[in-house]
């Protein structure tokens, strides 16, 4: 299923925004202590945010999907709402996860050298 002009527009964003962050160590370094994941892993924190937007995306085409056939009588309400209400949910954790990220990127570029 292809995704909505939408969705696939955030996913874009968050993908560019995680391709232009991911390859900075410090940055890693900074988000894996906030976040109390730091690894010798460097790829670990590209593959959380990825793993995230891909999750938010599925949640997305789902609900988009159960969406489309409750409209035409395939799915009823008992089945859309919780998929909605986890498509939000998720996306306000990447949003959250994104903005978290920004302010740690902003703080290491206020730190003194």
């Amino acid at each position: 299923m292809e995704l909505s002009p939408q969705n696939a527009l955030l996913q874009n964003a968050l993908t560019s925004q995680l391709n232009s962050v991911s390859n900075n160590p410090l940055l890693e370094q900074a988000v894996g202590q906030s976040f109390g994941t730091q690894n010798d892993n460097t790829s670990s924190f590209k593959t959380v945010l990825s793993n995230t937007i891909n999750e938010a995306t599925e949640s997305q085409r789902t609900a988009e999907e159960l969406s489309r056939k409750a409209l035409v009588g395939e799915a009823s309400l008992t089945e859309l709402v919780p998929a909605v209400l986890n498509a939000e949910s998720t996306l306000r954790t990447v949003t959250a996860v994104r903005d978290r990220v920004v302010e740690a990127y902003r703080e290491i570029l206020r730190t003194p050298i």
